[in-house]
């Protein structure tokens, strides 16, 4: 038995016996054990400037803010659907963070943009609506 996407095999169990041989082939962007496959993720530390993702790159990011001035500015080539998903270490300064792009339309919870200097960890989930369409939910922990 085979699973494809696209026609394209993605898990691969020539065994009979109940996951005896089960193999994951042409995955990318992913990680682990047939029982913990994850998402990769990539780390980054970022003092000032425009922080640009790109649904090329992982969709999973630790960003240790280590100054004030970080601008989320959009998520390139993104459509419908696209999520990225940030981790945020404001260190103890409680660094800010600031959403804009040229272009871009930001959609927070409640239609307000939390204070981001407010707690130290931050959990954030970007969904794209479309490539200047994006909605944030924030969850954060740790003032």
């Amino acid at each position: 038995m085979a699973i494809k996407i696209a026609g394209t095999t993605v898990i691969d169990n020539s065994s009979s016996a109940p996951l005896a041989g089960v193999q994951f082939k042409n995955l990318t962007g992913v990680e682990g054990e047939y029982d913990n496959v994850q998402p990769k993720y990539s780390t980054q530390t970022l003092g000032t400037g425009n922080l640009t993702p790109s649904m090329a790159n992982e969709h999973q990011e630790f960003l240790t803010l280590s100054g004030g001035n970080v601008v989320i500015q959009g998520i390139s080539g993104t459509t419908g659907g696209d999520q990225f998903t940030y981790f945020v270490d404001g260190t103890d300064q409680l660094y800010d963070l600031a959403f804009g792009g040229s272009g871009i339309t930001w959609v927070f919870e409640n239609d307000s943009e939390p204070d981001w200097s407010t707690a130290r960890y931050w959990t954030i989930v970007i969904t794209s609506w479309d490539a200047t369409i994006h909605t944030v939910t924030a969850t954060s922990w740790g003032a």
